[in-house]
């Protein structure tokens, strides 16, 4: 929500989906559908307000979706790429809309494309599968499963839990760890010259693409490869082997938020150890091995 009140029109928290559908449709079928998954999770009729920081839960809200026919257009690819890029990068109103949409493009009298365009503030990766699960449900006629749980059963859940749970595996993680160290960069300023209190580093293009390339030929994830960089140029720059770095995971540890759409995140901190000068790809591993493993203690 903060990333998005910044700058409404940046589309890096979109999430696009396009689906091929086969076979008659009767377009009411679809729009039932979508208002039946839609009523089965709060999170598609929730409000978010950035001048509050509130959110609001509506018992109904319109999915804005539009048809659009392109059965006798000679160019269908181009006119559905930009279809795609109107659904899912158009900017949302988080504060008056739900955050999803869709666009239904006819191509023939048996083959439509759905394009699905939904904000990250209400959908994670995990609840993808629910969403395409649920909507193919609709579609075949069939009763909307209801959600076992929601966000508000989800923290009384994590509150319920013993203090002592993961804790001793985060002692002995952690151990040797006190105060938090210093940033090995200059603190970033405001306007009017006074310090922010956090620091601005920049990665150079070539840099990143090198890490991607890196970070697919040891089949980890981008942001691993990203992980293992930053805590070696930190350790290097503080002459500290021994790092905690804080990330963001998102899981479905309770069976009962498996079939909730939802964005659920919880903070990790990853505990990183460096040999001295180890080359990039040992590097790699150690946060890829935390990672789990804190990530399995806290979710």
């Amino acid at each position: 929500l903060l990333a998005h009140s910044l700058n409404p029109d940046d589309s890096t928290w979109h999430v696009g989906l396009r689906l091929s559908l086969r076979g008659r449709l009767n377009p009411k079928t679809l729009g039932r559908a979508l208002a039946a998954v839609q009523a089965s999770h709060a999170g598609l009729r929730t409000t978010l307000h950035a001048d509050t920081w509130t959110q609001r839960r509506h018992e109904r809200l319109p999915i804005p979706w539009r048809r659009i026919d392109l059965s006798g257009a000679d160019d269908q690819g181009a006119k559905l790429a930009h279809l795609q890029r109107r659904t899912v990068a158009a900017r949302f109103d988080l504060a008056h809309q739900a955050p999803l949409r869709a666009t239904l493009a006819r191509l023939s009298p048996t083959h439509h494309v759905l394009i699905l365009g939904a904000h990250h503030a209400a959908i994670d990766g995990a609840s993808i599968a629910v969403l395409l699960d649920d909507l193919a449900t609709g579609l075949a006629g069939g009763a909307m499963p209801r959600p076992i749980t929601d966000i508000q059963a989800l923290g009384a859940w994590s509150r319920a839990q013993p203090p002592d749970v993961g804790a001793a595996w985060w002692r002995e993680a952690l151990h040797g760890f006190s105060a938090p160290g210093p940033l090995p960069a200059r603190p970033t300023r405001d306007a009017s010259g006074a310090p922010t209190g956090r620091c601005q580093i920049g990665i150079a293009p070539q840099t990143w693409a090198a890490l991607v390339t890196r970070a697919r030929e040891l089949r980890a994830t981008p942001h691993m490869a990203l992980m293992a960089a930053w805590g070696g140029w930190m350790a290097e720059a503080l002459d500290q082997p021994q790092l905690v770095i804080a990330t963001v995971a998102e899981g479905r540890q309770l069976p009962t938020t498996r079939r909730l759409i939802a964005h659920l995140a919880n903070t990790v901190f990853v505990p990183l150890r460096f040999a001295p000068r180890a080359p990039y790809d040992s590097a790699a591993e150690s946060p890829e091995t935390s990672a789990i493993r804190a990530f399995d203690a806290a979710l």
